[in-house]
This record gives C-alpha cells, sequence and structure tokens, in this order.
C-alpha cells in the first residue's frame, strides 16, 4: 500500500487524482479533487468542478469501503480481484464456504475476509433455514455484514464517512416488515462484540444506505455480479443528461471521468439509471429507488435536443448502458470507449469535445 495521496499523472496538461489509500478520507479526497462540495437547502449536497474539466479528465478516484459479490455469482467471481470465470472457481473458502477465488494468491491476499467477516458468512445458511430471503436480500445481507466485519476488524477504516450517506428509509408496512427481519437476522448471524454499538435500527438504515448509495458492478453480458459501496461516489447527484461516468478500474478503484468539457462551477452529475431508457421509465426507477422525482435539464425539455444530444454518448452496444469516454492524448482524442463493456466507439471525427465552442443544450 502506498502513503497517503494520490499520483499525479499529466493528461492535457491538467493533473489527475488517483488514491491508492483506502485510509482516507471523503473530506480528504474532496479537498485533494478538483471538485467542491456545496450544501444547500432543498437540495442536499452536491458537487462543483473548481476548474475547467478536459473531456475524459478523472475527477475523482478512490477504493471502495466494501465490495461483495452478490449471492447468485459467488462460485464464479473471485472475492479479491473479483475476475469472473465461466466454471466455478478451483479455490473455495474450507471455512465459511461462502466465498471463492480464483487463485492461491488471491487467497492469501483477502485478509479482511478472516475473522468476522468468514465467522459470520458461514452462519448465512446454518441460521437461514425458514427464513425466506430473495437472493437480492440475501446480496443485501452480504453487503451488511461485510461492512460492519471490516468496521470491527478496521477500526481506522472511516466508517463515519458510511454514517454520514444519506438514507432513505420506505414507509410502507411491507417494506418496513422485510427491513425489520433482514436486521434481526444479521443480529443472529453477527457476533455481539461485532455489533458493539450498532441497534436493529442501524441496521436498517445500513441496508438502506446499501440501497441508495451502493452501485452494482457488470459484467460484459450486462449481469450484475456485486456491490461496490463507495461514499465518495455518493456526493455525485443523478441527473439523465450526465456530463461523468463512473467505473471500476482493474485495480478496483472506483473512477469518475467526465464524458465532455465541464466549466469551472458546474454541477458533476452521474445517472444513476440506464440513461438509454424513455423519461417515463428512468423516473420510474428513480422515484422507486431512490425515491425523488427528476427534474432535470433533459427531464423538462419537450424539444427532444437533450435526447438527441445523449445519443452521441451512449455505448455502441445496444444492450449496454455504459457511456462512452474519451481519451486524449496532445490534445488528440485517440478513441471513446465504454467502461462498462469496453466497446470502442464509431471511429469518427471527436474534436468538437475538445473545441472552445463546446455547448451543451
Amino acid at each position: 500500500m502506498t502513503s497517503r495521496g494520490f499520483e499525479h499523472t499529466k493528461a492535457n496538461t491538467k493533473q489527475e487524482f488517483v488514491t491508492n489509500n483506502e485510509d482516507i478520507t471523503v473530506d480528504e479526497l474532496i479537498t485533494e479533487s478538483p471538485v467542491q462540495c456545496i450544501s444547500e437547502k432543498g437540495k442536499g449536497r452536491y458537487l462543483v468542478a473548481t476548474r475547467d474539466l478536459a473531456a475524459g479528465e478523472i475527477v475523482m478516484s478512490s477504493i471502495p469501503y466494501t465490495t461483495t459479490v452478490s449471492k447468485s455469482f459467488v462460485s464464479k467471481v473471485c472475492h479479491n480481484c473479483f475476475k469472473e470465470d465461466v466454471k466455478k472457481l478451483p479455490h473455495q473458502c474450507q471455512y465459511c464456504k461462502e466465498v471463492f477465488f480464483c487463485s492461491e494468491n488471491c487467497k492469501k491476499q483477502a485478509t479482511m475476509h478472516e475473522g468476522a467477516e468468514c465467522d459470520s458468512l458461514r452462519r448465512i445458511k446454518m441460521q437461514n433455514n425458514g427464513t425466506k430471503f430473495s437472493s437480492d436480500e440475501l446480496s443485501d445481507i452480504r453487503t451488511v455484514i461485510c461492512t460492519l466485519a471490516r468496521r470491527y476488524s478496521d477500526p481506522a477504516s472511516n466508517y463515519h464517512d458510511i454514517d454520514k450517506l444519506v438514507c432513505n428509509r420506505p414507509t410502507d408496512k411491507i417494506s418496513a416488515k422485510y427491513l425489520t427481519a433482514m436486521a434481526k437476522f444479521v443480529v443472529k448471524i453477527m457476533d455481539e462484540e461485532v455489533l458493539s454499538g450498532i441497534t436493529d435500527e442501524d441496521i436498517i438504515d445500513l441496508i438502506c444506505k446499501i440501497r441508495c448509495n451502493a452501485f452494482g458492478l457488470w459484467n460484459k453480458q450486462q449481469k450484475c455480479f456485486g456491490t461496490a459501496l463507495s461514499p465518495p461516489s455518493s456526493f455525485f447527484n443523478h441527473s439523465c443528461m450526465p456530463n461523468c461516468a463512473r467505473s471500476v478500474t482493474n485495480s478496483n478503484h472506483v473512477q469518475v471521468r467526465t464524458i465532455h468539457p465541464v466549466k469551472s462551477g458546474q454541477e458533476l452529475c452521474i445517472s444513476y439509471v440506464d440513461p438509454k431508457e424513455p423519461i417515463a421509465d428512468r423516473k420510474n426507477v428513480l422515484l422507486n429507488a431512490y425515491y425523488f422525482d427528476c427534474t432535470c435539464r433533459r427531464c423538462i425539455d419537450t424539444t427532444g435536443e437533450c435526447d438527441r444530444f445523449m445519443q452521441t454518448f451512449y455505448c455502441t452496444k445496444q444492450a449496454c448502458n455504459g457511456l462512452l469516454v474519451p481519451t486524449i492524448q496532445n490534445n488528440v482524442i485517440t478513441e471513446r470507449a465504454c467502461k462498462i463493456c469496453s466497446r470502442k466507439g464509431d471511429a469518427k471525427d471527436n474534436s468538437w469535445l475538445l473545441s472552445e465552442d463546446f455547448t451543451i443544450p
């Protein structure tokens, strides 16, 4: 692990900020990145650019607090490097039997799995008799376990950044019933010492925070194989016409990059939903999953201009919901590629993204 700080690399004569320290706080990361956090009554907190940002520039890069493999993928995705295999992975944790690794080396590197996390995951099957949780609910429970286990095993891990996350608790009785059942199940399978200072209500809040702030890890077949909980990424508000895209690198960093030039002072946004979906579908997902009615520029546009603008950033793979992010070298766009499926965009003149006259609708 490198010392706290950032590796500075030259790109378009700008500095790109990439942290390699998993213990850096959100406040420190924001201070070191070309962003400013603003809190506004009625809108909450959001990020704006502190200087002009070039297309394709890294706005923020961080290591997730917790990354977990979804229940239905545990035997095919490595618990350490998240490499996926079509076959069952060869190295299983012999104690909990709930996680798999692609190699002995990955198994040795996964030191955070030892102790509280492993013990708790082992009890999932033992205690789940008669409790009918869906695959998605079990995946949420696994993320809760791994998050609370890290809080216990790694006291310096800045769990207070998790505490600061927005928590939107549903108010209907059915949801409340399931959340209560999930919290009681977590209490049943985790040691009292590990849960010291954590109440059932805290666990319900954590489940809701995960659902509102974590994001899925997708393979090239558009299957969600895991979840990453990265507090810094939650500071980016949603827009159906985003100027940034979020992705996970091969080194398991969560990166947010601009997809086009952004002026100093402009808000930095990502999309929480598939931007290709029609407005009614986007708004429905946002209302039911994130509890807000989207009134972004694109949602209130009646001319279709915003839709046409966004179409220039869609991944060329029809089934992919990713956005094309440019790579610029020597002030020339060498390519635009999707950070989800890695497919490159059509080979054509992309110099309009470098023009001083670049504007958005």
